[in-house]
């Protein structure tokens, strides 16, 4: 016996609610990074050991700040 906890309409509008959330976060991050204190060589440090560029960098910076 199948028993349905979510309807599909339910789970999209709460995924559709989770993934706005988040990007509503990045965007927020992203207006107040230039705000933060940042190490500028513990960021050349981690480009270097991971072989990011800086937009890469970036990017890992904002996922690990959110």
């Amino acid at each position: 016996m199948l028993t349905t906890f979510l309807t599909d309409a339910a789970l999209v509008a709460e995924v559709s609610h989770l993934l706005n959330t988040v990007e509503e976060a990045l965007e927020s991050l992203k207006a107040e990074m230039d705000r933060n204190v940042i190490d500028p060589f513990a960021a050349l440090f981690e480009m270097a050991g991971f072989g990011l560029d800086h937009e890469g960098w970036v990017r890992s910076e904002l996922m690990r700040q959110a």
